[in-house]
């Protein structure tokens, strides 16, 4: 069946309820068994607690052994999430199967930038805000990013998502916060300025 409008937003509806029931029950990672049935995984998520909001990056794999993704996004009212938005993401086939090693592919590949977006709260009861995501391809050298105090740890296929909050007022896409790789021993690799798009390991290296 070919990825139709109609189809794409049911996708787009059922992979938002997937990340909204992930978060209501405090299970941040869905029994295998459920996940099998909607033909859904995860492919990362961050929480910032501090601002009451979630990024889920979820994969739904066909029949046809294709891959699509969405990013569903969340904030958090009176103690309860409620769904933001949630984008299709465009994917390569494989894309969870490889990830760069600096020493092969130089520093450009630390941190690759896949794509972000993002959108309004939408809920009344939510001082309205800017509800951004970057979507981020890590080397394998690369352990952790740091936002702040927020550490999110890199799984092994090297994607991660990071999400923030800005006022409405600033405009989209601004307002993303400082990004720090950090290798496993703590070091730090190299770090995105805010709103930048090229890493510091990348400037050290073109000087």
């Amino acid at each position: 069946m070919d990825y139709d409008t109609r189809s794409g937003l049911r996708e787009l509806a059922e992979a938002q309820g997937v990340g909204l029931q992930m978060l209501s029950s405090g299970q941040y990672w869905l029994s295998n068994r459920k996940f099998a049935a909607r033909k859904m995984s995860v492919v990362a998520m961050d929480i910032a607690d501090a601002d009451r909001i979630a990024a889920i990056w979820i994969a739904r794999h066909s029949c046809r052994h294709q891959q699509r993704t969405f990013v569903c996004t969340y904030a958090k009212d009176n103690d309860e999430w409620q769904p933001i938005a949630a984008n299709n993401v465009p994917v390569e086939a494989g894309f969870l199967q490889d990830r760069g090693v600096r020493a092969i592919s130089g520093p450009a590949s630390l941190l690759v930038l896949e794509g972000s977006g993002g959108s309004l709260t939408g809920h009344s009861e939510i001082d309205p805000a800017w509800v951004g995501y970057q979507l981020i391809h890590a080397a394998s050298e690369v352990s952790c990013l740091r936002i702040g105090q927020r550490v999110i740890d890199v799984p092994d296929h090297g994607h991660v998502i990071v999400v923030w909050k800005t006022a409405a007022g600033r405009g989209r896409p601004y307002g993303r916060p400082q990004i720090a790789a950090h290798a496993s021993d703590g070091a730090q690799l190299t770090s995105l300025d805010t709103d930048g798009f090229i890493d510091s390991a990348v400037w050290d290296a073109s000087l």
